[in-house]
């Protein structure tokens, strides 16, 4: 669908739909009846929306990758370079924060069970592993604990599958704050999704950089 709007009500902050046809009008242009007319092509105007003087063209304002950007020969360009870098690394802090927040999913029997990073989980998990440690050094028993994941699944470890457990969430969050390093670090600051934040998490813990 093409939208054709007055130019003059965009300026101020205003959609004026003059014609809206299911063809393009070539000459649009020509047309001043009405002022001077911006097209739009699309299924419907965006309710959140911009217009670009310079390029004369009106967009939503989802299609802008972020406030430092600007349109330029129909092209996304960055206009404030740092400022730009800095909005990168304040959603870079947003995914991570949120990742750690959420912990890591740990797969006993080929079921994943989520456990969190909380300072209270790291302390009792430490404190478990080094009792059963200090059982097994100096009363020479091997005991057992109850471990309880985030959905409430309770898994009996000895110290074994406990270190195993702390060795895994160690890599995990050495990797968040690797892969921080790695975004924030880039010679060209880059807008950042958690899905991408995540896949560089995994190659890290796999090996990767």
């Amino acid at each position: 669908m093409f939208f054709y709007l007055n130019k003059e009500s965009l300026l101020n902050g205003e959609v004026v739909i003059i014609f809206q046809t299911e063809n393009q009008i070539p000459n649009y242009k020509e047309i001043t009846n009405f002022g001077e007319l911006v097209e739009f092509k699309g299924e419907s105007i965006p309710a959140n929306w911009e217009y670009s003087l310079a390029e004369d063209m009106l967009y939503d304002i989802k299609d802008k990758p972020s406030p430092y950007h600007i349109l330029k020969n129909k092209k996304w360009v960055v206009e404030d370079k740092e400022g730009f870098k800095e909005y990168c690394n304040t959603k870079i802090n947003t995914v991570k924060n949120e990742i750690l927040d959420y912990g890591f999913d740990y797969e006993i029997n080929k079921v994943k069970h989520r456990q969190k990073c909380r300072v209270k989980d790291i302390t009792f998990m430490a404190i478990t592993a080094l009792v059963m440690f200090l059982v097994k050094t100096f009363l020479h028993k091997d005991i057992t604990r109850t471990w309880y994941f985030e959905d409430d699944f309770g898994y009996e470890m000895d110290m074994v599958k406990l270190v195993q457990l702390m060795f895994y969430g160690s890599n995990f969050v050495q990797s968040v704050y690797d892969t921080e390093n790695f975004f924030k670090l880039l010679e060209e600051p880059k807008l950042i999704n958690k899905d991408d934040y995540l896949a560089k998490i995994k190659d890290f813990m796999e090996g990767g950089n």
